[in-house]
């Protein structure tokens, strides 16, 4: 015996809701979307993201790596990563959180002048949501705590106040309060 899906359009399915006609945990396929969805009520559906709206047009996600003894946190760049660009790099670009809710993200940054300024930034789809600015040579910790709507966009860059010197990151962990935190979380340049 298969598994049996309605299928209809997104205004279908919309008809449906308004009309009350959802069953809870029944699954749709939303056919001019190419996604499922599953009555939460019945007048109501969540639909599930698409991998292209996930973060990357059908691309694998790069592997995240479980930090010792913390099945929630999750790190893409362990090491020192430095630029001496006076422009924004990208150390982490095109994080996505798969689901809403509130991400700790966590970093260490320094310079290689105690002369010039380095900052390091988080962005949330598209705008700056804080800079950090240092003229230690010492690592400094940063947190985080981002209130996210699913599909959430998350980036972090870096840069140095002068191209004579090198301002570091290393560190950089995205945290949820999720056993499952490998599944809404997903990274797709780095």
């Amino acid at each position: 015996m298969g598994l049996l899906v309605r299928r209809g359009t997104r205004a279908a399915l919309d008809a449906l809701a308004a009309a009350n006609s959802l069953a809870v945990g029944e699954l749709y396929f939303i056919t001019d979307e190419a996604r499922l969805a599953v009555g939460t009520s019945v007048n109501t559906y969540s639909d599930g993201a698409l991998l292209s709206e996930a973060g990357g047009g059908g691309a694998s996600p790069i592997p995240v790596t479980v930090a010792a003894g913390d099945d929630t946190a999750y790190s893409w760049l362990a090491g020192a990563t430095g630029t001496t660009s006076t422009s924004y790099q990208e150390l982490i670009g095109n994080v996505r959180s798969l689901v809403a809710g509130t991400i700790r993200i966590t970093a260490q940054h320094r310079g290689t002048s105690s002369t010039f300024v380095g900052n390091l930034r988080v962005l949330l789809n598209g705008s700056v949501v804080t800079t950090w600015t240092t003229t230690g040579t010492s690592y400094i910790d940063r947190t985080l705590d981002l209130a996210v709507a699913r599909n959430g966009l998350i980036q972090v860059q870096h840069r140095a106040g002068n191209s004579s010197f090198q301002v570091l990151a290393q560190n950089l962990f995205f945290k949820i309060d999720d056993a499952d935190a490998a599944n809404k979380l997903i990274a797709l340049s780095v």
